[in-house]
């Protein structure tokens, strides 16, 4: 009777492992998209990093090391060169003002920092009603550039 168990028990084991097929997997597209990565933020900004896309229309801010929210950018526009880093992008946020009503807040955001050393600052200008441009946070940051797979 053992004898029998043992055969049923190497059939099957052959069976199992001569039934695959190798299978080939497809290559992912996802590929490395260039960043500007800021860090070392002040506490005016209360961000723990940004994360600004070169070449996607995305914005990524951390709140805490692994809290993060995206935002879709408009009017991306990056005038870095070997000398430093100039970029400036608008997002627009939907929200609720005190009677809860739904309004579109439209920021403008600006940074700037030399090539050298990283040190850069960024800005955070509040466009109201009126179209007025208002500067509502400024901080020092540290800029660095990265890759990120998207």
């Amino acid at each position: 009777m053992k004898l029998l168990y043992k055969a049923i028990w190497i059939s099957l084991a052959v069976l199992t492992f001569t039934s695959c097929d190798e299978v080939e997997w497809q290559d992912s597209d996802t590929a490395l998209t260039p960043i500007y990565l800021l860090t070392d933020l002040n506490d005016d900004i209360s961000l723990h990093a940004v994360e600004v896309y070169k070449e996607k229309a995305l914005l990524i801010e951390f709140e805490k090391a692994s809290t993060l929210k995206s935002f879709a950018m408009v009017d991306f526009k990056d005038k870095t060169s070997s000398e430093g880093y100039l970029v400036n992008y608008t997002l627009e946020r939907e929200a609720l003002t005190e009677d809860d009503n739904d309004t579109t807040l439209i920021r403008f955001y600006h940074i700037s920092g030399t090539a050298i050393d990283s040190v850069g600052v960024y800005e955070e200008y509040e466009i109201t009603a009126a179209n007025d441009t208002v500067l509502s946070a400024t901080s020092a940051c540290t800029i660095y550039t990265d890759e990120r797979l998207f």
